[in-house]
């Protein structure tokens, strides 16, 4: 005697959903033996193709391409060394300080003066690298990396900002312990979350991917306006920086350590999410299917 199957009934709940759904004349048994795959989108299997009984999906990943390009990467490395013992050096030199040194004395008279009694512009000025408008740029940075399929880009534009303020607040100022009026100063917040944008905004649109000899009109004019971004970035960091100062929040060394922090930070996060397994977990994370 013949004994019928047995069949799951985790199955005929998942086939009575796909019922309802596919199109006319479509067996039960078809549903039953597994043949549909659900998506949880009854459009999705409606427009759907079929092929061997199993819908046809594609992989699509938005990773985005690596952030850096292979000789990058030795000079990023090389880099981030540099930038260290940038911060290392002036840390010890400005050990529990709460006067400027000779380098500060020489540059800061000569910010202070340029702005005169201008404070009001100096506060404007300074404003970038304040918390809530380095937040907002931090924001269409990433969202702007995620609309374009760069999902590497955009957790660099937040972390990037994040991460290097949080070691200069939580740290660095409590190590090197230098004051200026009575407040840590070292390195300077300002100036390390403004330098971390500019280093952010370098690293996504850096026009030096492709050789220029390669290049076609439009790829040319793509990279004037990737070097006009690098160079606006980086100039209104440097306004931040020099407006710190003439504010009489920070000497100079506090915005030279910023910037090193700001940009060792974004290039040490370069590498880290170009490394394989990185990019491995960030395309499981970003991959999505499509019919």
């Amino acid at each position: 005697m013949a004994v019928a199957p047995i069949i799951p009934i985790g199955r005929v709940l998942r086939a009575a959903r796909v019922v309802g759904s596919s199109p006319p004349g479509r067996p039960l048994q078809d549903a039953l033996a597994g043949g549909v795959q659900e998506t949880g989108c009854v459009d999705d299997r409606r427009r759907s193709s079929r092929k061997g009984g199993r819908r046809a999906v594609r992989t699509v990943s938005r990773v985005g391409p690596p952030l850096l390009s292979g000789p990058a990467r030795t000079r990023a490395a090389g880099l981030l060394v540099s930038l260290g013992a940038v911060v290392v050096v002036l840390g010890a030199l400005s050990f529990h300080q709460s006067r400027p040194g000779s380098l500060d004395r020489a540059v800061d008279g000569a910010v202070i003066s340029a702005y005169g009694s201008h404070l009001g512009v100096a506060a404007w000025l300074a404003a970038p690298g304040a918390g809530l408008p380095a937040a907002v740029c931090t924001a269409v940075i990433a969202l702007a990396c995620l609309a374009t399929g760069r999902a590497n880009g955009a957790l660099l534009a937040v972390a990037a900002v994040c991460l290097s303020v949080g070691v200069v607040e939580l740290v660095l100022k409590p190590l090197v312990a230098r004051t200026y009026d009575g407040f840590l100063c070292f390195p300077s917040g300002h100036a390390t979350a403004a330098f971390a944008l500019a280093g952010t905004v370098t690293v996504l649109v850096n026009p030096s991917r492709t050789n220029p000899s390669r290049m076609h009109a439009s790829q040319r004019v793509r990279a004037r306006w990737a070097l006009a971004a690098i160079a606006a970035s980086v100039g209104l960091a440097c306004v931040v920086a020099c407006a710190v100062i003439a504010l009489r929040w920070h000497y100079f060394t506090d915005t030279v350590a910023g910037a090193a922090v700001g940009i060792g930070t974004v290039t040490g996060l370069a590498l880290v999410l170009d490394t394989p397994r990185v990019r491995s977990l960030l395309a499981r994370a970003s991959t999505r299917h499509t019919a």
